[in-house]
C-alpha cells in the first residue's frame, strides 16, 4: 500500500531511529527504499527518482532528519483518500508574493516572509488542528505514485542537485489541480506529528557547505516559477494559473 523512501547520508545516528519509527507506524509501509548517499552525495532529487521503483500506489519520501509520529502515515493515507493532495510534514505559506525570505545570521531563511504549519517545533511552526492548504511542503511528502510523472515532466537540471525539489513538486502538481495540504495534528499528541524530533533539523543535511548559496538559488527559483504561474494562497489575485 505504502512505499517509504528514506535517505542515508551523514546523519547516520538518525537512520536506525527513523527506520524504527517507520516500522512502528500504526500503518507501516510494506516497502522501504533506501537512497544511499553515504559514498557520494546524489542530492535531494535522487529520492524522487528512486521512488519510480516503488511497488505500491502511495509514496512517503522523508528527509533524513525527520522522525514521524506513530499515526503519521495512517493520517496521511486517510486524508489522501478523502481529498487527493500532497501531504507534507510541514507546510509553508508565503507572506510576500515576490520573495521567500532573507538569510538570517544562522544561515537559515527568515520566517518574516513565510509561515510554517505542521509539527516542526512550536517556536517556528504553527500546529494546525484542521487541514490547511499551503503553498508548498518540506521535510516529508505523502502522495500518489502516479503523480511522479508530473514532477519528471521537468528536465533534470544538474545545477539544481541540492535544491528545488519541494517547490517544483508543489508547482507541478498545482498545474494538474492538486493542492498541497498540511494535515491536521494534535499539538498535545506527538503520535500525530509529522516529526517528533524537530531539533534534528538543525544538525547537518544533504546541502553542501555553501548553504547560503543554496538559499539564494531557491529564492531565484521561487521568483522564476512565480512568473511561470505558481499560485500562492495569500495572493490569489496575483496568481497566473
Amino acid at each position: 500500500m505504502i512505499t517509504a523512501v528514506v535517505t542515508k547520508f551523514e546523519r547516520l545516528e538518525y537512520f536506525n531511529e527513523q527506520i524504527g519509527a517507520l516500522y512502528n507506524q500504526s500503518m507501516p509501509p510494506s516497502e522501504i527504499l533506501v537512497c544511499d548517499n553515504t559514498k557520494y552525495n546524489r542530492g535531494v532529487w535522487q529520492r524522487f527518482a528512486d521512488a519510480l521503483l516503488a511497488k505500491n500506489d502511495y509514496i512517503f519520501i522523508v528527509d533524513d532528519d525527520v522522525i514521524p509520529g506513530e499515526f503519521w502515515l495512517e493520517n496521511c493515507y486517510n486524508q489522501i483518500k478523502k481529498e487527493p493532495a500532497l501531504y507534507p510534514c510541514t507546510g509553508v505559506i508565503f507572506e510576500d508574493p515576490n520573495a521567500m525570505g532573507e538569510i538570517d545570521s544562522d544561515g537559515r531563511m527568515s520566517t518574516i516572509f513565510h509561515t510554517k504549519y505542521g509539527s516542526e517545533g512550536s517556536e517556528i511552526c504553527t500546529y494546525n488542528t484542521e487541514n490547511k492548504i499551503v503553498d508548498y511542503g518540506i521535510q516529508s511528502y505523502f502522495f500518489k505514485k502516479t503523480w511522479l510523472q508530473y514532477l519528471w515532466e521537468i528536465p533534470f537540471d544538474p545545477n539544481m542537485k541540492f535544491y528545488g525539489e519541494d517547490l517544483l513538486l508543489a508547482f507541478q502538481l498545482q498545474k494538474y489541480g492538486i493542492n498541497t495540504i498540511s494535515p491536521s495534528v494534535d499539538p498535545l499528541d506527538k503520535r500525530t506529528w509529522g516529526n517528533i524530533k524537530p531539533e534534528y533539523n538543525f544538525k547537518g543535511g544533504l546541502w553542501p557547505n555553501n548553504e547560503n548559496d543554496q538559499h539564494k538559488n531557491t529564492q531565484k527559483l521561487y521568483a522564476r516559477i512565480r512568473k511561470e504561474g505558481f499560485g500562492i494562497v495569500n495572493f490569489p489575485e496575483l496568481n497566473l494559473i
